[in-house]
């Protein structure tokens, strides 16, 4: 199938919509939206989307949103970068996954697109800082452990990624380093922001649509 425009559609089709496994490319020939159709719409099941901010999503997806196990990266002009890999719901960060922020690396579970429940993050700071424990809202919340570059650690409870007054019980050096702890913060930047959404590739008619170049805070 043609499309006014010179995009093109290469797929199964039922009733004279697109159904079944179908490839779509726009005017210029870049591939769009490979997967699975229904009722002339992106279905549900394994998918290879290319968003115009430049975002690339393999995995599967369902109605075209991201759902289930999937892999998200960014393609520029420096090359390609690696945001997320684990589980999604409904174009959101939810389950356990890993996601590749300017600050670290977090490895740890979600719940709508925040990490929230357990989770580890190493800093890029320095190869050794981490922090392993309790996460809300994005930011490290409740009983964690923190490593600095020191060698130090300390069992302790945080508020919105900064050390609790009410911090219980004991810390001490992996590597028998004698060093006073400051006051530890192990506040983390906000996550990816303006990532894109399964509206930009719903309805696809041979139009091309646009999304605003995500960015990080």
């Amino acid at each position: 199938m043609v499309f006014a425009d010179g995009a093109v559609y290469r797929g199964d089709f039922e009733k004279n919509g697109r159904h079944g496994k179908g490839l779509y490319r726009n005017s210029v020939g870049i591939p769009i939206f490979d997967g699975p159709w229904s009722s002339d719409e992106p279905g549900t099941g394994a998918a290879d989307v290319l968003y115009s901010s430049g975002h690339r999503y393999k995995g599967h997806v369902q109605s075209g949103a991201r759902e289930g196990e999937g892999t998200l990266w960014h393609d520029s002009l420096d090359g390609s970068n690696l945001i997320y890999t684990g589980q999604w719901k409904a174009d959101e960060f939810h389950g356990d996954g890993e996601l590749h922020c300017p600050d670290g690396l977090y490895r740890g579970q979600f719940v709508n697109g925040v990490r929230e429940g357990e989770g580890r993050f190493e800093y890029s700071r320095d190869t050794s800082s981490y922090y392993q424990g309790q996460w809300k809202e994005d930011q490290p919340h409740g009983i964690g452990t923190c490593v600095d570059q020191h060698g130090e650690y300390a069992d302790r409870e945080f508020e919105e990624g900064e050390l609790s007054r009410r911090y219980f019980s004991r810390s001490r050096s992996v590597f028998k380093v004698k060093h006073t702890l400051p006051a530890m913060s192990v506040k983390v930047e906000p996550g990816p922001q303006g990532l894109p959404r399964s509206s930009v590739i719903g309805g696809l008619l041979g139009e091309e649509t646009g999304l605003a170049e995500p960015n990080w805070p």
